[in-house]
């Protein structure tokens, strides 16, 4: 009988000192990315202020984002591998933040839309990154003084390391678009005249 119980306990025995190597391996956890370091750039009039930048709920999470053009252009999916630290959203809010000046009286408000921020291929082997945006200049009433729609969009490699760098870079273009139309916006439409 103990002859018996130690032949039905060896197998037992050998899967757990290997390591369980039965059972599928596990997935690696994903890595997580930022927009990289601040860029220094020519503030932005001193009168403006960050008022918010939000997101529509299916692109306010921390997934990376691409679409298959060539096969479903209407299926968003998300890389697994790679998240951003936070949603799109939240990661623009600090960069903008980052090159608005934070000091002075500020009198203008500058609300932010993003409304686009993925990866597209249009073939396997041809990607870009694309970011659409609506930017809103308001008074300290909240009313609307000025609004512009932004396009952005950058060929990248066809691959998750090129969707994080493409897409930090327009990042990094639409806030200095952002800040170059706020200080072009006339005076006349800035004092509400």
């Amino acid at each position: 009988m103990r002859l018996w119980l130690s032949y039905l306990l060896l197998p037992i025995v050998l899967l757990a000192l290997s390591g369980c190597g039965l059972l599928p391996p596990h997935a690696a956890p994903p890595r997580y990315h930022d927009f990289g370091p601040p860029v220094t750039g020519q503030p932005a009039n001193a009168g403006l202020y960050l008022r918010e930048v939000t997101a529509p709920a299916w692109l306010d999470s921390g997934e990376i984002q691409y679409r298959l053009l060539m096969t479903d252009s209407t299926q968003l999916r998300a890389y697994a591998t790679a998240r951003w630290i936070a949603a799109p959203s939240r990661l623009l809010a600090q960069r903008l933040r980052e090159q608005l000046p934070g000091t002075g009286s500020p009198h203008y408000g500058l609300r932010v839309e993003l409304e686009r921020f993925e990866q597209d291929f249009d073939t396997p082997d041809h990607a870009r990154a694309v970011m659409q945006l609506h930017a809103v200049i308001t008074a300290a009433d909240g009313t609307t003084l000025a609004a512009h729609d932004f396009t952005f969009s950058t060929p990248t490699p066809p691959d998750v390391a090129g969707a994080i760098t493409g897409l930090a870079a327009l990042a990094q273009q639409a806030t200095e678009a952002i800040l170059a139309w706020s200080a072009s916006v006339s005076p006349e439409a800035m004092h509400g005249t």
